[in-house]
């Protein structure tokens, strides 16, 4: 069964724009970026999402890990980072279309973190956010249906690939398959399928959108929660896509200017000189 959204004018609008902007990529010179700059956005993505669980390791700390440094910080939190680090370096070897590689990745992330890393909850459970539970997952014993639809949701639709990735990450969250790992491996996963359309969107730091406005996420979550469909949560998301896609052309923009001023003046001088 295709999961219940609706497509609004705001969702058509962010559409056109992301593709636009997909466009003006796709004809750049900056289809893959320097590793520098992958390897800073590799930080920040694990940094981001880590935080938005409740890590506290800062990103010079996650920095040091990726390293092998010897640092000082909570074991349980260094081994997220660690497990993280290494996901996100593997994560272009999963196939975004199976569930055997979705659990294979959960356990990669969360082993030793949680009881059960790999395999779905085998307990009810609800959502908490602060004081509050804001939503009861499904039973445990549908989960296996409803993860299996999913997944058929992913290869058969013929939705476009923007709307798929940000509706299975509504879907990821709703349905809480795992006992831990569901908001990150959601967050993930939802890269993995956006690198579909381009390869760029391993290395474009979403998680640290969302975390900037992780007021607004989780308000997007509850109100998807509360119509019994994702559509302010994909709206929320393409927004955050789009602003993430404009900010990177932004950047090389500025670069590719700067090494162009560079370029003249070496020029220059070299010219003065002969």
């Amino acid at each position: 069964m295709k999961p219940p959204y609706t497509i609004t004018p705001l969702i058509l609008r962010c559409v056109s724009s992301i593709s636009e902007k997909i466009g003006q990529v796709n004809a750049g010179t900056f289809r893959r970026p320097p590793a520098s700059w992958r390897k800073r956005n590799a930080l920040l993505k694990v940094h981001a999402s880590l935080r938005l669980e409740g890590n506290k390791m800062s990103l010079r700390q996650i920095k040091a890990v990726l390293e092998q440094k010897q640092i000082k910080a909570d074991p349980l939190e260094m081994l997220e980072a660690q497990h993280a680090l290494k996901v996100y370096d593997e994560l272009s070897l999963m196939d975004p279309f199976s569930l055997k590689d979705f659990l294979k990745t959960h356990k990669m992330l969360m082993n030793g973190l949680e009881e059960l890393p790999g395999k779905f909850r085998n307990r009810e459970v609800g959502i908490v956010h602060g004081d509050n539970v804001a939503h009861i997952a499904p039973p445990a014993k549908k989960l296996t249906y409803l993860m299996q639809d999913l997944f058929r949701y992913l290869k058969d639709s013929e939705d476009p690939m923007l709307i798929k990735s940000c509706v299975f990450f509504y879907e990821t969250e709703f349905i809480h398959p795992f006992l831990d790992g569901n908001g990150r491996l959601g967050r993930l996963w939802c890269g993995l399928l956006l690198s579909r359309i381009n390869s760029l969107f391993m290395y474009i730091p979403l998680e640290q959108y969302l975390l900037e406005s992780r007021h607004d996420y989780y308000k997007a979550l509850a109100i998807s929660d509360s119509k019994g469909a994702s559509t302010a949560f994909v709206e929320y998301l393409l927004q955050k896509i789009e602003q993430a896609l404009n900010d990177f052309l932004q950047e090389r923009r500025v670069l590719s200017k700067n090494n162009h001023i560079y370029e003249e003046h070496k020029k220059n001088e070299e010219s003065q000189k002969a």
